[in-house]
């Protein structure tokens, strides 16, 4: 048991212009994954979640909300909606989500992830015995099977450049530098610390240690919000890749969509940079 009393997760879903299937399949791995860690009494954790519709009108319907309510209070999880704040950015709406409740751990989840129904027991059975993990990052594979490489080192421009090219050639060239940057090389059969920046499309973190560094930093509206919380949560405790922690992440790659992305991106690299320092290459 982690507490002498049932100690709370708080899963918070960022949603936006979302169709009803996606929400509807995050959180329904929330809710299988959360009936397996309530099956280990041992630990004694009881889910809470709150989705944040950061749309500008609500994009989910009332048969759609009574719906989640539904299989959410069959799942034994506490079920929120919050919407009508508007489009406040990804780092604003975990940091409303925290606001209304009060939990021992939290899950940060892009709306394009799924789930492993054992995920949240291997996340949280590692903190029960790493007192000194203030943060996770899963393993995770795209639609096609194929690995993502979440955990990253300290960026350089020329990093952000090579990911982001699609000339074949230059990427090829420079594949042993993007592989550094990507942690490539972190072993599949262990959990491995010290790691430097993880992503916040699932990310698994203690509630002392998030608010203890103040929560996500509203300066980003999308991007880079992550990179900065790793790093003010690695200079109190030890980040961890946990490869038996597994999720699948359909999205990736959003500033290739369109200027409006790109231009939010460039914004948040200025900021992080200022703020911690420019490396160009």
């Amino acid at each position: 048991m982690i507490g002498e009393r049932t100690s709370r997760l708080l899963v918070s879903i960022v949603a936006y212009r979302n169709q009803w299937l996606e929400v509807q399949a995050v959180v329904d791995s929330v809710l299988r994954a959360a009936a397996r860690l309530r099956a280990d009494d041992t630990l004694d954790i009881a889910t809470d979640l709150i989705v944040v519709d950061n749309s500008e009108s609500p994009s989910l319907s009332d048969s759609n909300v009574e719906a989640l309510d539904q299989d959410s209070l069959r799942a034994g999880v506490s079920f929120r909606l919050l919407q009508g704040q508007g489009n406040i950015g990804y780092g604003a709406a975990h940091n409303l989500a925290l606001s209304h409740v009060s939990t021992d751990f939290c899950l940060f989840l892009n709306v394009d992830v799924v789930l492993d129904d054992e995920c949240l027991h291997a996340g949280l059975r590692h903190f029960a015995n790493n007192d000194d993990v203030v943060a996770i990052s899963p393993s995770t594979s795209s639609a096609d099977g194929r690995k993502q490489y979440l955990c990253k080192r300290y960026p350089s421009i020329a990093d952000f450049f090579l990911r982001g090219i699609a000339i074949q050639v230059l990427s090829n060239i420079f594949s042993n530098r993007m592989a550094q940057y990507e942690m490539r090389d972190l072993p599949e059969d262990q959990a491995t610390s010290g790691i430097p920046i993880i992503s916040g499309c699932c990310l698994l973190a203690r509630r002392h240690a998030i608010d203890s560094v103040g929560g996500f930093d509203e300066c980003y509206f999308l991007y880079f919000e992550d990179f900065d919380l790793s790093l003010r949560l690695a200079s109190i405790g030890e980040l961890t890749y946990l490869p038996a922690m597994k999720i699948q992440h359909f999205g990736g790659r959003a500033s290739r969509k369109d200027l409006k992305h790109f231009f939010l991106f460039c914004r948040s690299a200025l900021i992080f940079f200022k703020s911690y320092g420019w490396k160009w290459y």
